[in-house]
């Protein structure tokens, strides 16, 4: 199988789910124009939400590649867990026009003072200055830095941040930042949207080859591979970009030697 029409031609990939292959297709492109529009600053700052684990990082990755930006040079990901004052300081150091700050499910949004700190980064209204009042001047690179004037660009990526409904000051926040940016929604809910996006980053884009430790895969195997999710799809329960991942360590894996009976038993449920 040398092309995507041979891939298609398997009868694995029915009627039904080549039109969600076309459609899921057709809206990553879109995402990425989306994320293009921000870097290239028509919009100020963006933010993409969806279910977790199906591109929303990789789109923004591919596009600052794409434009030869360098990472902590041009732009900062933040992932996992980052103090509003570590935040504060990466705003102020990537504050300049044509430098990004990425949020990539980071719990700072989780936190009030950190929520704070972004709303006033995107904040036309406010002329985008963004403060720390304390009892002790803030000092940052030997320099006191009480406030300034953020002309970088913020861009989130995310699966949880929707308002609560309660009217909690967080909620409020999150409401305030929501309204003040252009949001990309990635929200494939369904398996088969799930399994279409897989098929699209591993067939289309080449997500999984050279992840570490292990070789590039090939074409036939990554049909078997698609095959076997299709055939598992409802008893899967984490349909994601790292599930192919943990099939092919196993198709790569030489002293597996039933691949298809090992994922079975360890990773479908029901």
């Amino acid at each position: 199988m040398n092309n995507v029409d041979d891939i298609l031609s398997n009868p694995i990939f029915t009627p039904e789910l080549k039109v969600q292959i076309a459609d899921v297709i057709s809206q990553q492109t879109i995402t990425e124009q989306f994320v293009d529009k921000v870097i290239r600053g028509v919009y100020k700052h963006g933010m993409l939400r969806g279910a977790p684990g199906l591109g929303k990082s990789h789109a923004v990755e591919a596009a600052f590649n794409k434009f030869g930006f360098v990472a902590n040079v041009d732009y900062v990901v933040l992932k996992g867990h980052c103090t509003a004052w570590d935040f504060y300081q990466l705003l102020y150091r990537f504050r300049h026009p044509g430098k990004f700050v990425v949020v990539d499910d980071c719990d700072i949004e989780a936190d009030y003072v950190g929520l704070g700190l972004i709303r006033a980064a995107i904040d036309p209204v406010g002329n985008n200055r963004v403060s720390w009042h304390s009892n002790r001047i803030p000092i940052i690179d030997n320099m006191p830095v009480q406030d300034f004037v953020f002309r970088g660009t913020v861009v989130m990526c995310t699966n949880v941040f929707r308002g609560s409904g309660r009217k909690s000051k967080n909620s409020a926040m999150h409401d305030a930042i929501i309204s003040r940016l252009p949001i990309r929604d990635v929200d494939w809910t369904t398996p088969e949207k799930k399994f279409a996006q897989i098929y699209n980053m591993v067939i289309n884009a080449d997500y999984h080859n050279g992840c570490k430790h292990r070789r590039d895969w090939t074409q036939e195997e990554k049909v078997q591979l698609l095959a076997f999710i299709v055939e598992n799809i409802n008893g899967i329960p984490d349909l994601d970009l790292r599930l192919p991942i943990k099939i092919a360590a196993n198709i790569c894996d030489d002293n597996v030697k039933d691949w298809q009976t090992f994922c079975y038993t360890t990773m479908v449920r029901g």
